[in-house]
């Protein structure tokens, strides 16, 4: 399913939010009861590295359902492509030169025509390419995405040691098999960042609609 208006975008990404919010918050729940119990035990430590894994998963997989979910809403709105924002154009003209590469003979068409102005083509976007999370969310990498889409990065900068360091970097130790034991409270401070990370990019991307971002600035 994908969104055509505001309202079912925020409805598709806000169900998605909801079910990650609730898995996390039993995972914290068991880890704060076990590390009450006993903060250096075998299974606080299991809890605590097994949470750090699912807190990077969610990062990743609903940052990506948010811009997965952009990219279909804005493709449906079938706006035209020379209406677009610059970024977006350049997915657009990147696309066609991909479609022009594979022999196709109606892109040659469009480009020509885009360019001498004497066509208009609906907007056409490599959806994957442009919410391509490349399976290590990292700042650099969300910073690329946002700009792909015409946004600012600016508000994540901050957070770039906590999203690089404290959570792909544990994720990753984790992941691979490394004798990495966060402590259960900086586990539990991990989750808070998380979730207000995870609301800031839905709240971003639903201001880029509300506003129509995705287009190019009206001129006076």
């Amino acid at each position: 399913m994908s969104a055509l208006t505001d309202e079912e975008f925020e409805n598709l990404v806000d169900s998605d939010l909801a079910w990650r919010r609730i898995e996390l918050q039993s995972l914290k729940s068991q880890l704060e009861s076990q590390a009450a119990r006993n903060p250096s035990s075998p299974a606080t430590r299991a809890l605590a590295r097994s949470m750090v894994t699912m807190l990077y998963a969610h990062w990743e997989g609903f940052s990506k359902c948010v811009f997965d979910h952009y990219a279909n809403l804005i493709v449906r709105r079938k706006p035209v492509a020379l209406e677009m924002n610059d970024a977006l154009l350049l997915a657009h003209s990147a696309h066609v030169l991909k479609r022009i590469e594979s022999g196709d003979s109606s892109a040659i068409a469009e480009l020509i025509g885009m360019t001498r102005g004497t066509e208009r083509p609906r907007v056409r976007l490599a959806k994957a390419s442009l919410s391509d999370t490349k399976s290590n969310l990292r700042y650099q990498v969300l910073a690329t995405i946002l700009q792909g889409f015409g946004m600012t990065s600016a508000e994540f900068e901050t957070k770039r040691n906590l999203i690089d360091v404290l959570l792909c970097d544990r994720r990753n130790a984790v992941a691979h098999g490394r004798d990495m034991f966060p402590r259960p409270t900086d586990v539990v401070d991990l989750h808070a960042e998380v979730i207000n990370l995870m609301e800031t990019v839905l709240n971003d991307v639903v201001v880029q609609i509300k506003i129509k971002g995705y287009l190019r600035p009206a001129t006076v």
